[in-house]
């Protein structure tokens, strides 16, 4: 067997690398290449912190409830939305889970959301806020979150961005924009 050297650990510009490192075990504390297979599952996996995903919704005359976050295991999770232009609507809408009526964001007249304005709350009215305002959830086993469409009515045009600030507890914890 050869030994380490800079041809055959480091690697050099082919693809024809004497050292296969598909077996290599994360270690924070073992060699380099084990060093750096742990920054790699890391990154890979949130361990570093949080994280930021948004989702911006379009109204067009939507009677029906919008998918906005996949979540897969479990995370914490923090959510807020900002209004990019007036909403007109013919309802209400609360942001929840799929799992029940759980409401992460309280259920609010859809009419009240103007452009540049917060909505965390039923009252969204100030385009400036304290990040105390915003609730923290824990949901378990992959609980998704939507936008609930009041029944029977809709929302008729307006745009709004919807983010989701969270963080991993379980290895699989992971939130997406839902498609």
């Amino acid at each position: 067997m050869e030994r380490d050297n800079p041809g055959n650990i480091l690697g050099v510009n082919t693809d024809n690398n004497l050292y296969d490192s598909s077996n290599v075990v994360a270690n924070a504390d073992g060699s380099m290449i084990e060093r750096q297979q742990y920054i790699q599952e890391a990154i890979a996996s949130n361990a570093l912190g949080q994280a930021i995903v948004r989702k911006t919704v379009t109204f067009d005359d939507t009677d029906a409830d919008v998918p906005l976050f996949t979540v897969t295991g479990d995370v914490a999770v923090k959510l807020v939305a900002v209004c990019g232009t007036n909403v007109a609507s013919a309802g209400g809408a609360n942001i929840g889970v799929d799992a029940g009526t759980v409401a992460l964001i309280a259920d609010t007249d859809c009419t009240a959301l103007a452009a540049g304005e917060i909505w965390h709350d039923a009252s969204p009215d100030a385009s400036v806020e304290l990040l105390s305002v915003m609730k923290e959830f824990i949901l378990a086993n992959g609980t998704d979150i939507v936008l609930d469409v009041q029944a029977s009515k809709q929302v008729d045009s307006g745009v709004i961005n919807f983010y989701c600030i969270w963080t991993p507890f379980s290895v699989n914890g992971k939130v997406v924009a839902a498609e």
